[in-house]
Parts: structure tokens; C-alpha cells; sequence
């Protein structure tokens, strides 16, 4: 890289008298090289090697003579690997990155910004298993001080999505087990949890804007099934909770959720994402109206929730308990 900066520079000086010029380009010079510098620090971050937890406790378990028969099939130099054992399990440690840029903190920048995102991934299963326990650490650094590490989190899940002020996790349900998706913000906090798809109202221009999901219980007292709990949350710290109780046992699969608009111009994207046009740039939660949660657990059994100056059914009521017929 410097051989090219430098002969660069003397084709340059060739083709030109002037002293100021040329003082000019040796600056040029020394910052593209300045860049190239951090250009190598980050290259250097990126063969940064995590230890492995999961697969190391399973290991660990193993009998003497049964380690000595772990057969590594791969290995790379970014500590990447996948490995057979004779009891048919398997495990893996898969590392990947990707630029993001995102706004994880509201207090770090004015807008968004470039970061390195690097998730190591464990897996431990067996070959003729339907499910597989994973792990996920994420890091997250400042893309010009790759040094700079400003987020960890480490999650049992299958996958990791970094968005612009929140992530989200998904843990994928085995043979009857219901999904999980769960929703935090960058200090780890969490947001919101459901079984089903989680739906976000947004509004754009503003910082106000919803998310939706709901959980399934499937308990029963003396009269009633307890179905699950809907929960609608703006952030970690204002939830509103809403309880169903039915005659009727609630299955998943038939079981719907969404976020409707009254108004023509307001649209859903992919089904998990209402965009509310006309409050376009609000500012006040107060302002918000004309929106309802709609919860469908049978053809005859349904529950709407109008959402009335912010706030489900205009209540400042966090939790709400609906018998439903």
C-alpha cells in the first residue's frame, strides 16, 4: 500500500513545479496512510479469538477415553471449527462480522454510525437430532477504534438481528415447543417477549412507536383456560400488559395477531411493521389515536384493544385482565 502511495506521489511531483503542490500531496499522503493504519487495526480486531462455553462444558463432561475419539473435521485460523464425537453429537464455532450502521445509544451519537458487529455462534447437536442448542455473543465496536468494544451481550438462541436501536433474538421452538422472540435495547434490557410474530407500529419522523406480541399460557383454574398475556411495549420501562382468560383452550396455530389502522393512508410492511403516515412527526404519545391491537384466538373469539392518547384503551392502567366469550 505505501509503494503505491509513494510512486503516486512521485508521478505527481513529476508532472508538476510547484512547492506548494507538492507539500499538499505529501499531506494527502500522509493521511491516506494514516487510514490504512486503522484500516490494519481493524483487520487485526477481527482475529481477535472468543473461548467456547457451551461446546468446552460438553467436553468437559466427556469421559477420558471418549475424548480422546473427538475428530476435528475443520479448523480455520480464525478459530472456526466443527467437530464430530462418537456419541454421534457434533459441535461447531462459527465466527462472522458485518458492518452496521445503527444508533444504539441515544447519548453517543447525533446519527448513525459505523460499527463492526462480530457474533460467535457455538452449536452442539446430534446427527439425528430435530433441534440444536446454540449460543450467541455478539460484540460491538466503533468502526475507526475497533479496540473500542461498546456493547456485549451473550444469548441461547439461534439468531441475532443488530437493528437501529434495538436487537432481536429468536430461539426457534423444537417439535411442540413455541418460538420465542424477544426484543431488547443496547443496555440489555428487555423490551418485550412473544411466541408469535412481534409487530412494531412506527411512525415516521418521530420517536414514538410501539411493539407488539403475545405469549401463550395455556393454564387452566377451576372455570377458565388462562390463553397468555399480549403485551404492548414503547421501551423496557412502559409495558402495558394485558391477561386472557377464554372458556375455550387456545391453540397457537390458529391464533392471530395484528395492529391496524383506521386511516387508508397508514400501511404494513411484511406483516410485522404498521407505518402510521398520518401522524406523521409526532411528539407527544397523547397525539397518538385511531390505532388498535387485534388478538384472534378462534373464529368466534377475538379481542380488540383500541389504543386511545397512547394507551390501551386510554387507561393508565399497566395491567389489564380481559374475560373473553
Amino acid at each position: 500500500m505505501n509503494k503505491i502511495l509513494h510512486l503516486i506521489l512521485f508521478v505527481l511531483i513529476l508532472s508538476s513545479c510547484n512547492n506548494s503542490k507538492v507539500d499538499e500531496l505529501n499531506k494527502r499522503v500522509l493521511e491516506l496512510e494514516k487510514e490504512n493504519s486503522l484500516m490494519n487495526d481493524s483487520i487485526n480486531f477481527f482475529k481477535e479469538i472468543t473461548k467456547p462455553s457451551l461446546i468446552e462444558k460438553y467436553e468437559t463432561n466427556l469421559s477420558k477415553e471418549d475424548s480422546a475419539k473427538i475428530d476435528i473435521v475443520y479448523i480455520d485460523e480464525d478459530n472456526s471449527y466443527f467437530k464430530t464425537y462418537d456419541d454421534s453429537q457434533y459441535s461447531s464455532n462459527e465466527i462472522t462480522y458485518d458492518i452496521l450502521y445503527i444508533k444504539p445509544f441515544e447519548e453517543n451519537k447525533s446519527s448513525a454510525y459505523a460499527y463492526i458487529s462480530k457474533q460467535t455462534r457455538q452449536t452442539l447437536s446430534c446427527a439425528s437430532c430435530e433441534g440444536k442448542n446454540e449460543t450467541i455473543k455478539v460484540e460491538l465496536s466503533d468502526f475507526y477504534e475497533p479496540d473500542n468494544i461498546i456493547f456485549t451481550t451473550l444469548k441461547e438462541c439461534n439468531k441475532i438481528k443488530l437493528d437501529y436501536r434495538i436487537y432481536k433474538t429468536f430461539k426457534y421452538g423444537c417439535c411442540l415447543e413455541e418460538n420465542v422472540i424477544e426484543y431488547y435495547d443496547y443496555y440489555n434490557n428487555l423490551i418485550i417477549r412473544s411466541n408469535l410474530d412481534i409487530i412494531s407500529h412506527h411512525i415516521p419522523n418521530s420517536k414514538i412507536g410501539f411493539h407488539v406480541g403475545y405469549t401463550v399460557e395455556g393454564k387452566k383454574d377451576d372455570k377458565n383456560f388462562y390463553n397468555g398475556t399480549l403485551t404492548i411495549a414503547y421501551d423496557s420501562n412502559e409495558r402495558y400488559i394485558i391477561k386472557t382468560f377464554t372458556t375455550i383452550e387456545q391453540y397457537l396455530y390458529n391464533t392471530q395477531l395484528e395492529v391496524l389502522s383506521i386511516d387508508k393512508s397508514d400501511n404494513s410492511i411484511k406483516e410485522t411493521q404498521l407505518d402510521s403516515w398520518s401522524i406523521n412527526g409526532i411528539k407527544q404519545k397523547e397525539e397518538l389515536n385511531n390505532i388498535k391491537v387485534v388478538l384472534k384466538i378462534s373464529d368466534t373469539t377475538v379481542l380488540e384493544v383500541p389504543i386511545i392518547k397512547g394507551k390501551p384503551y386510554g387507561k393508565n392502567n399497566r395491567l389489564h385482565k380481559v374475560e373473553l366469550k
